[in-house]
């Protein structure tokens, strides 16, 4: 039985481990598309600050989500 809870710890630590990797991968992506889609509408530097503005936004959004779903397990 301790065990079990034990177990449970480490599985929730090694979950919430990865986060920042996920929010750092959100983050770039949008990053990454909208530079390109500045380059391609020679718009810059708006679509960078759009996609910097919404890729954190959405990393945030994200973090949120995984942390209230590993809190209910």
């Amino acid at each position: 039985m301790g065990s079990d809870r034990k177990n449970s710890k480490v599985a929730t630590g090694w979950n919430l481990a990865g986060l920042g990797a996920e929010f750092t991968g959100i983050l770039l992506f949008h990053i990454f598309l909208f530079t390109w889609l500045d380059e391609m509408w020679n718009t810059k530097p708006w679509m960078l600050l759009i996609g910097v503005i919404l890729g954190f936004s959405l990393g945030i959004y994200h973090l949120v989500q995984r942390s209230k779903s590993v809190e209910e397990d």
